[in-house]
């Protein structure tokens, strides 16, 4: 299995109307293809629904490499 990062694209211009409070900001997901990680993140999302997790204009989905700097991947913050 591969290993995804899924974040919206903040520049979307309608990013601030689907991301506010309540929702996911951002995914790691383990699965064979882009597609599958999409749809199993699309199964966790908050008030910004489904549709957008599924959307490569919206969200972004990249392939996790285990090799590269030591760096932290995904700190997810929506502080209110």
């Amino acid at each position: 299995m591969k290993l995804w990062l899924l974040k919206p694209y903040t520049n979307s211009s309608v990013f601030d109307d689907l991301w506010t409070w309540d929702c996911a900001f951002g995914f790691v997901v383990r699965a064979g293809t882009p597609k599958k990680a999409r749809l199993l993140a699309s199964k966790r999302h908050g008030d910004e629904e489904s549709g957008p997790w599924l959307n490569p204009k919206l969200v972004k989905c990249s392939q996790l490499k285990p090799s590269g700097k030591e760096s932290v991947i995904l700190m997810d913050f929506n502080a209110g």
